[in-house]
């Protein structure tokens, strides 16, 4: 599960911000007036300037997370409430995945204020609601429903990749073993390479434990845990057939014929 550190260094200790500099202090402060003090937090403004904090709104959520090493899912409740600010509504599900990447008790109490975020306006918030729920896989197949309206939605991420939302869509339908991918796979598999730029990455990956990175896996990952389904494996036999691979022509011998023997020297 991924945690977006600020910009700052995470080795620089020196340029990290203490509490006081972000006016929340672990001493004493109960978990609302913890949320209450991190929601707000925007550049220049009180009672967080994350200005002074030399780090943006997750920057400050991220420090503030840490204060709690426990299992409670309350602080990242209180951060997944509505706001208007976009960048708080993905800093909340950033929270969530740290969360998730370090204890499984919580999954009943945040599941559906996670998926509430699926019809967000900002593209990047569903993507990582959807993302979030293909993670919890069948856990989650009480929204595959709403999952599933996502699979159009072609509003793709503000990253070099630019994954869209109906990707994570696609690949928590597949978590899930819901039949509604079966088509939309089949489909990315026999289409052509040029054709456009998917959004899956093109190789897999391997992340430490506790640590969630936001991506999409390979197309291979995403078809290794689903059972048989006719129209995949056509499609897979179709991608096979495309190889640019070419097997040695039986004309020409691996060895070259040995050159006209040398004349010893005069």
């Amino acid at each position: 599960m991924t945690r977006r550190r600020p910009a700052t260094p995470a080795a620089d200790s020196a340029r990290r911000p203490h509490a006081g500099a972000v006016s929340v202090r672990s001493d004493g402060a109960d978990r609302a007036s913890l949320v209450r003090a991190v929601r707000s937090a925007t550049a220049g403004a009180a009672p967080i300037s994350t200005w002074s904090a030399e780090c943006g709104v997750q920057g400050v959520m991220g420090w503030t997370g840490e204060l709690f090493t426990g299992p409670s899912p309350a602080f990242v409740l209180g951060l997944l409430a509505d706001h208007p600010d976009d960048e708080q509504r993905v800093g909340a599900l950033g929270q969530a995945a740290e969360l998730l990447a370090r204890w499984r008790s919580p999954v009943a109490e945040l599941l559906p204020v996670i998926a509430a975020r699926l019809d967000d306006p900002a593209a990047e918030v569903r993507f990582r609601a959807a993302e979030l729920l293909a993670c919890l896989g069948p856990s989650a197949t009480a929204h595959a429903d709403e999952v599933a309206a996502l699979l159009g939605d072609t509003a793709a991420r503000a990253t070099r990749v630019g994954q869209t939302v109906g990707e994570a869509a696609l690949w928590a339908l597949a978590r899930m073993n819901d039949p509604r991918c079966v088509p939309a796979l089949a489909e990315l598999l026999t289409e052509p390479p040029t054709e456009r730029r998917w959004g899956f990455a093109s190789a897999s990956a391997h992340y430490p434990a506790d640590f969630h990175h936001v991506v999409l896996p390979s197309l291979p990952e995403v078809l290794d845990g689903l059972p048989p389904h006719a129209a995949l494996l056509s499609a897979v036999r179709a991608r096979l057939g495309r190889s640019h691979l070419r097997a040695p022509s039986p004309a020409r011998s691996p060895v070259p014929e040995p050159g006209p023997a040398r004349q010893p020297a005069p």
